[in-house]
C-alpha cells in the first residue's frame, strides 16, 4: 500500500485483519512453549516478511505468465531451503514421514487459522470497484486474452482462436474507460 500507492478500502483492511489473525491463531499458543519454539516462530516470521518482501520486488514480473512465476519461485525456494538443509547437515525425510506431518500439521493447529485466512483470501478475491481510469501506453509481455476489453492488439495470420489465452510481447496505445478492476499491474492508479 505505501510503496505501490494502491487504494486499500475497508474490505481490503479486513481481509488483511483476517490473514493476520489466522496467523495468529497458528502459533498463539506456541509462543509460551520455551525458547526453542519462540525460535522456530521468529523463523516463520522472518520467512513470511522475506515472502512479502520478494512479492514486492518481484512486482515487476508478476504480469508474466503466472504459472511461469511460481515455477521459477519454487525452484529458487526450493535450491535455497536444499542449500540451508545440506549446511545444516538435516537428514532428508522418508516419504512416509514427511507426508504424516504434512497431514498432522493440515489438520491439527492449521485448520484453525486457516478458516480466517481463507476468509480473508476470499475477500481480496471478490474486491472489485468501478470508475474511470486512464491506462497509458505500455509495452511488455503477459498472458492474455483478446475479450478482456485492455489486449486488443491486432495479429497477423497467427491470430489465435477468439478468447485463447497466450503471451507475446505487445503495446497498448492509451486508454481511459470504465470497467470493473482490481488494483494489479495494471490498475495502480490513484483514487
Amino acid at each position: 500500500m505505501l510503496w505501490y500507492r494502491e487504494a486499500m478500502d475497508r474490505r481490503v483492511l479486513l481481509a488483511m485483519a483476517l490473514l493476520t489473525l489466522g496467523g495468529m491463531a497458528l502459533i498463539i499458543d506456541r509462543a509460551a512453549a520455551g525458547v526453542s519454539q519462540a525460535l522456530g516462530l521468529l523463523a516463520v516470521l522472518a520467512a513470511t516478511a522475506a515472502w512479502g518482501v520478494d512479492n514486492t520486488l518481484s512486482r515487476g514480473v508478476a504480469d508474466r505468465d503466472p504459472g511461469q512465476v511460481v515455477m521459477y519461485k519454487g525452484v529458487l525456494g526450493a535450491m535455497a531451503t536444499a542449500a540451508l538443509a545440506r549446511a545444516f547437515d538435516e537428514p532428508v525425510p522418508v516419504a512416509w514421514q514427511a507426508a504424516a506431518l504434512l497431514a498432522v500439521g493440515a489438520t491439527g493447529y492449521g485448520l484453525a487459522g486457516a478458516v480466517l485466512m481463507i476468509l480473508g483470501i476470499v475477500l481480496h478475491l471478490v474486491e472489485r470497484h468501478e470508475h474511470k481510469h486512464q491506462h497509458d501506453e505500455l509495452a511488455h509481455e503477459h498472458a492474455h486474452r483478446h475479450d478482456d476489453g485492455h489486449n486488443t492488439h491486432a495479429h497477423g495470420h497467427d491470430a489465435p482462436p477468439a478468447g485463447a489465452v497466450h503471451s507475446h510481447p505487445h503495446r497498448h496505445e492509451p486508454m481511459r474507460h470504465a470497467h470493473p478492476h482490481v488494483p494489479d499491474e495494471h490498475h495502480r492508479h490513484a483514487h
